[in-house]
């Protein structure tokens, strides 16, 4: 049966032996093989790429193999090796390597490339997948459950994958994850060492001392590099190099790979890769699950607590994410570079004060970079510098930065993310601002998908937070839903204005929603004290969400105002948020609304009275609703005829609701407004009165 190809040409048959592949199966009944028809990548002129491997038949006895392909999807209990170094060292070199594994079954280009084993003793917490990687190069992969791998059959129109052996070994996990990783270490070694042998001893007290500095044992490092002289053909400097490698062990004194007195030629990216390779040489793979469980008692009057870890009060917490929620065109991106700034130099941002300065980063998918620089001039303008030596950076959106890439698999951090990885310890990053989230991925995401929201944040987000010790302030979109009530109080449609699944705000610890001035907003509660052109430029801060301390129940309002910014070609306007005392003038503003409210309601006593019904199994208290004296009075108003009924019967409610919070006194009886949860009817809203004998008198229990 010839191949599927897919438009390809010249495309042989392949034969693949069912009695072997029958006995593998028979013998290994968990071993999961299945078979498809190859398809021709155009673009990678191969037939690597399986679509829908999950779901592909596995193979049984009745199963015609020719021309077909099989693939092996991988468990945590049969795992393969990929040995990708084959791309990048010599194959004897790679041989010698592989060597120092157990012998098992191999498949692959040649029957070789791919050694697979089976796998005991897991532990409860799986490492799944593993690739390591220097610069571009791909070394080893650890590949487990949620990979696959042709197994057998076509590969390119030149090679294909064959099997080699019957036998697969069985291996305890923390063993193998041993193997692989000083394999992957030797490898490393021996891709990065220098080609003049004049410097070798140079390399040597950098590559070791990278090794003492990630504490790995001494008789470890010893044998690594032992086989690496082998490798780099080299092992008449194997005495002398073992003598070094001792007297930086006994010394206590080391370099490392980045040293500048030892210095190896490679990037730093790839020497961030290097360290992690090396770290993981020490790994010590135990179970944690067989951890005993730790108790702590509370209220022990021997232990002191710390006080949070706030790095900015009461928005930036270390080691946690902030969400600035708001819908395009709120100043969330100048929020953002403002905060930034503000942490940077320790200036106080809208009262909350800077308790830890430190450098920032931004990362922004929407802004080029001439743009975020007006934005932080115009800042640092109006702030008046950065005094205490700390930096912001920005990553914008040339470089089309990416966190996390999604599948219908599974996700995974990109290189991308590695690369920040080692920013963020370069530079000693401890405010890390994402504007917009949304855009920081690739692959199959749907931000209304609360599992991988989920993962995003917990995943990679939050823990990043915590592994560097830095916070991290997410800007992300929100519905367009109005977050601030009637008389300037803070609607709880701020808490879920966010958009798309719910697992973004649960993650984070601090919310914060950014919300315009609308007009209808500015008509009903702030038109007597903002003007009418100053409406677009106003935008409330709300307090939404925060696991530490109490919510306000008032916005804080900025102001977008310009600074002029020197530019080579002239001068640029630029908006920064001020900080208005719109909030200061609403609370006067409400004082006085008391007073006159009460001076109107004097007027509509009579009409009051003549709604008031003695509330049943008292004495000397009455009731009335309050829709319907506002009723009453708006068709009494002469303004009826050129008004709708219910603007005015709103505007009487208002007035009512606002000038009897409080009790006041009239003709010996005190009047006062409430809601009542237990009324049998529809009217909640209700008027009180009670004469004053009865309301003074001294409660009787």
């Amino acid at each position: 049966m010839d191949l599927k190809t897919n438009g390809a040409n010249n495309s042989s048959p392949i034969h693949l032996d069912k009695n072997i592949i029958a006995e593998l199966v028979s013998e290994h009944k968990e071993l999961d093989i299945a078979v498809t028809d190859p398809l021709w990548d155009e673009k990678k002129q191969n037939y690597k790429k399986v679509y829908y491997w999950r779901d592909k038949p596995k193979i049984n006895g009745a199963t015609a193999l020719d021309g077909k392909q099989l693939i092996i999807r991988n468990t945590d209990k049969y795992v393969e090796l990929d040995w990708d170094i084959f791309k990048h060292l010599e194959p004897w070199q790679v041989q010698y390597i592989k060597n120092k594994l157990p012998k098992t079954l191999e498949f692959g280009r040649d029957s070789r490339g791919h050694s697979l084993y089976k796998v005991k003793n897991l532990p409860a917490e799986i490492e799944s997948i593993k690739r390591l990687e220097l610069g571009e190069r791909t070394i080893l992969e650890y590949r487990g459950l949620g990979c696959y791998s042709i197994f057998a059959g076509a590969l390119d129109k030149t090679a294909d994958a064959t099997v080699a052996g019957k036998e697969i070994n069985e291996i305890d996990y923390k063993y193998l994850k041993q193997l692989f990783n000083r394999a992957a270490a030797l490898a490393a070694l021996t891709l990065i060492t220098p080609g003049k042998k004049d410097v070798i001893n140079n390399f040597l007290l950098a590559a070791a001392g990278e090794f003492y500095v990630n504490k790995i044992l001494k008789t470890t490092t010893i044998k690594i590099f032992k086989s690496w002289l082998h490798l780099i053909k080299r092992t008449d400097r194997e005495n002398e190099t073992v003598k070094s490698i001792e007297g930086i062990y006994k010394s206590g004194r080391a370099s490392n790979i980045f040293s500048k007195n030892y210095p190896v030629p490679i990037s730093d990216a790839e020497k961030y890769q290097f360290r992690e390779i090396v770290i993981r040489v020490g790994l010590k793979y135990d179970d944690k699950s067989t951890e005993s469980i730790k108790l702590y008692r509370l209220l022990d009057p021997q232990y002191t607590p710390t006080r949070r870890a706030f790095v900015m009060e009461g928005y930036l917490k270390e080691g946690c994410m902030t969400l600035n929620a708001g819908e395009p065109g709120s100043a969330k991106t100048t929020w953002l570079a403002q905060k930034a700034y503000c942490f940077s130099g320790g200036h106080t941002f809208f009262g909350k004060k800077v308790t830890k300065p430190g450098n920032a980063l931004i990362i922004t998918a929407e802004e080029e970079h001439n743009e975020m620089e007006l934005r932080l001039r115009a800042i640092d303008k109006a702030y008046g510098g950065i005094k205490n030596g700390n930096i912001i950076d920005v990553i914008c959106y040339d470089t089309n930065f990416k966190l996390v890439k999604f599948s219908k698999d599974g996700h995974e951090k990109t290189k991308q993310f590695v690369e920040l990885e080692q920013l963020i310890v370069k530079n000693n990053y401890k405010f890390i601002g994402l504007d917009p989230l949304i855009s920081l991925q690739t692959g199959s995401f749907d931000e209304n998908n609360n599992p991988q929201m989920d993962a995003f944040c917990k995943t990679y987000l939050m823990p990043l937070a915590q592994k560097y010790g830095a916070c991290i302030s997410v800007n992300h979109h929100t519905n367009k839903l109005s977050m601030i009530t009637e008389g300037g109080i803070i609607d709880n449609n701020a808490l879920h204005a966010a958009r798309g699944a719910s697992a973004l705000v649960g993650a984070a610890r601090i919310v914060i929603a950014l919300s315009p001035m609308t007009r209808q907003l500015w008509e009903k509660s702030y038109k007597k004290i903002v003007k009418e052109d100053e409406i677009k430029s106003l935008v409330a801060i709300i307090d939404a969400k925060n696991n530490y301390s109490a919510l306000g129940t008032k916005p804080k309002w900025l102001k977008k105002e310009q600074k002029f910014i020197d530019c080579k070609d002239g001068q640029e306007p630029v908006a920064i948020l001020q900080e208005t005392n719109i909030s200061d003038l609403m609370d006067s503003r409400s004082a006085m609304s008391k007073e006159y409210a009460r001076k109107e309601i004097a007027k509509y006593i009579t009409t009051i009275d003549e709604f008031m019904k003695l509330q049943p199994d008292t004495i000397g208290r009455y009731e009335c609703t309050l829709h319907g004296v506002s009723s009453k009075l708006a068709n009494m108003d002469p303004r009826i005829a050129n008004e709708e009924e219910k603007t005015l019967v709103m505007e009487y409610r208002r007035t009512f609701q606002a000038g009897l919070q409080d009790e006041i006194k009239f003709n010996g009886f005190y009047y006062w407004y409430d809601y009542d949860p237990h009324s049998t009817s529809k009217a909640v809203h209700k008027i009180f009165k009670e004469d004053e004998k009865t309301h003074d008198a001294p409660a009787h229990f």
